[in-house]
């Protein structure tokens, strides 16, 4: 299956995308959604991630164990640490990831081709409190920008960010009537 304006990410050509706001936005209220595709498993992979450092940053990422995972932690404080139970090891597959966080109300959704994913492991519950994502710190797509390493290996597309509103599935797709596939 071919999706038109899709990008290639190759962890070992340290592909990745960034962008460093000139302004600071709203750090609360966010909603992060992308569609994905695997390429390679068993290994950490960064899909989001917005930081200065290891002890601020905001990230989504593939775990070792192909679980995705989201850490904030700001100050050297950890602000949220969820991880879904599900793993994602299907490299044929596109899927669609939505977070959307609310910190002021300590909430954090995340959907997974249009259905919320509720199965999660919660080391650290999501704090009120501001994340590095809409900071003036640079955020980047398909790596850990502290470091040179946990590239994303695969396909991304549609990546959207958008500022102050926790949404979910329906604002960015609808299941099929006639097959119940998400599509967008």
């Amino acid at each position: 299956y071919e999706v038109a304006n899709s990008l290639r990410f190759d962890d070992g050509s340290s592909d990745y995308l960034s962008r460093t706001p000139s302004s600071a936005g709203n750090r609360k209220t966010w909603t992060w959604s992308a569609w994905v595709k695997r390429s390679g498993l068993g290994f950490g992979q960064r899909i989001f991630h917005a930081s200065t450092d290891a002890n601020n940053r905001t990230e989504i990422y593939f775990t070792t164990a192909d679980k995705l995972e989201f850490f904030s932690r700001v100050s050297s404080s950890t602000k949220g640490h969820i991880t879904t139970n599900q793993v994602f090891r299907d490299t044929s597959a596109w899927y669609h990831f939505i977070f959307a966080l609310d910190a002021s109300n300590t909430s954090l959704k995340i959907y997974v081709n249009g259905s919320e994913i509720t199965d999660l492991t919660t080391t650290t519950s999501i704090q009120n409190a501001d994340q590095m994502v809409n900071s003036t710190n640079e955020h980047a797509i398909g790596r850990y920008t502290p470091a040179t390493n946990n590239y994303f290996d695969g396909y991304m597309e549609e990546v959207v960010l958008i500022e102050c509103k926790e949404l979910d599935a329906t604002s960015f797709g609808k299941f099929d009537g006639d097959t119940g596939i998400w599509r967008t």
